[in-house]
């Protein structure tokens, strides 16, 4: 995992799979929102705390920013450019 702005993220570039969370010391449970693409909540107040996108470099800006919250979409969005 990589620590950057206070989140810390992990890309697969096998399996093109991209985690981000904001909080990885605490007990978390996913939901699927689209095809592959995951939020990621606290267990503590059902805050979203992070994501996980699948095929990530497959996924356009306009996907992204439908379906995650903006300061997760900032996020991807930033992180988009590092990976390519």
């Amino acid at each position: 995992m990589i620590q950057v702005k206070n989140y810390s993220y992990y890309y697969d570039k096998k399996y093109d799979d991209l985690l981000i969370t904001f909080n990885a010391r605490i007990p978390t449970y996913s939901d699927e929102v689209h095809n592959n693409i995951y939020l990621i909540y606290s267990e503590e107040d059902d805050s979203v705390i992070g994501t996980q996108i699948m095929y990530f470099k497959k996924r356009s800006l306009e996907t992204l920013k439908k379906y995650l919250p903006r300061f997760l979409f900032d996020t991807v969005e930033e992180l988009k450019l590092e990976v390519e």
